[in-house]
């Protein structure tokens, strides 16, 4: 079993991603990443750039999108497992979402 201290340093090297446009990402950066109208923010399990293109295309019709980071903590999560399988994408295992109103901008990061 690992050591507490490895966990802990495992979890803040932990990261979900969140695919946007250009144009929405200039907000995001300055007022925070919100819920949509459902009251969730899709995330990725991953950043692989085969998989985001491709969910990229299917969500906005184009692979012309950015890639934001947000760490696990951030959400204040302690696993991935505690993450809600995205119910409209069952066909992908990489499509989880967030039950938070806002994640504010201090949390988020442009990948890549």
């Amino acid at each position: 079993m690992p050591a507490l201290d490895d966990r802990i340093d495992d979890l803040f090297e932990t990261y979900v991603y969140h695919i946007t446009t250009p144009e929405q990402w200039s907000r995001i950066k300055a007022y925070g990443l919100e819920a949509n109208s459902d009251g969730v923010i899709p995330v990725l399990l991953t950043n692989e750039p085969k998989i985001v293109k491709k969910i990229a295309v299917e969500t906005f019709g184009s692979a012309d999108v950015i890639l934001v980071k947000l760490n696990l903590c951030a959400l204040g999560l302690n696993s991935i497992d505690e993450l809600v399988q995205d119910p409209k994408a069952d066909d992908s295992p990489y499509r989880r979402i967030v039950h938070q109103n806002i994640i504010g901008p201090c949390h988020l990061e442009k990948a890549g």
